[in-house]
């Protein structure tokens, strides 16, 4: 209640913007209850004046003129933001700021527009009679989303539009091509080590004087 308070003091003069329902009914009865606080405070001086044998008659007349003007200021400006908060409310539940004045207009204009400002927020207009022209307040203010890029579109006659192939078909006779293909085993590499006296050394680790190994059959290397 008391945030609600707040920001309609501080958005007196704020006749644009939007106020949803639970703000405004807060603001509402915080604005009742500071009406009947001051109310009483100067109850009781105005009570001292009346009664002419209470000697402090004299200076219970001073506060009171002083509580009358205070209570004056106050209730001067706080009726000022409430209607500022009154016509936000209208246009949070999508209605023309200017249906305020309907209470003005008929006999049951005033129930109207309690009605009025107990519907829910309407991001869409209800009755889109005239600008609504609603400002939604810094903290209630939506992020500017990036513009999507739009694709472009090319016509192209059927006749040169590419053919495309049944894709199951396609990979079956890539499977066929990868079964049917043999697979070719690589030669042992042998290895290059020849001594002085005509013998080498095959990769399988025998040591042979011929052309071929006598373990594995490798050809002797150039």
């Amino acid at each position: 209640m008391i945030k609600a308070f707040k920001e309609m003091i501080s958005r007196w003069n704020d006749f644009t913007g939007i106020t949803d329902r639970p703000t405004f009914w807060w603001a509402t009865l915080a604005t009742f209850i500071v009406h009947l606080i001051l109310s009483i405070l100067g109850l009781v001086p105005f009570i001292a004046y009346m009664s002419g044998s209470d000697p402090t008659a004299g200076p219970a007349i001073a506060l009171f003129i002083l509580l009358l003007i205070l209570y004056s200021i106050v209730t001067i400006f706080l009726a000022i933001a409430h209607l500022a908060m009154e016509i936000r409310r209208i246009r949070d539940a999508g209605l023309p700021w200017w249906f305020w004045f309907i209470q003005f207009l008929v006999s049951i204009g005033q129930v109207a527009v309690i009605v009025f400002w107990c519907l829910p927020t309407s991001k869409e207009p209800i009755i889109n009679i005239g600008s609504n022209n609603a400002k939604k307040p810094p903290s209630q203010a939506e992020p500017k989303s990036a513009q999507e890029p739009v694709a472009e579109t090319i016509e192209v006659s059927p006749e040169e539009a590419p053919v495309v192939e049944d894709v199951e078909e396609v990979e079956e006779v890539k499977e066929v091509v990868l079964e049917e293909t043999p697979v070719v085993e690589e030669a042992p590499v042998v290895e290059k080590a020849m001594a002085d006296d005509g013998t080498w050394k095959c990769e399988c680790g025998a040591n042979n004087d011929g052309n071929f190994c006598v373990e594995c059959g490798a050809k002797k290397p150039e």
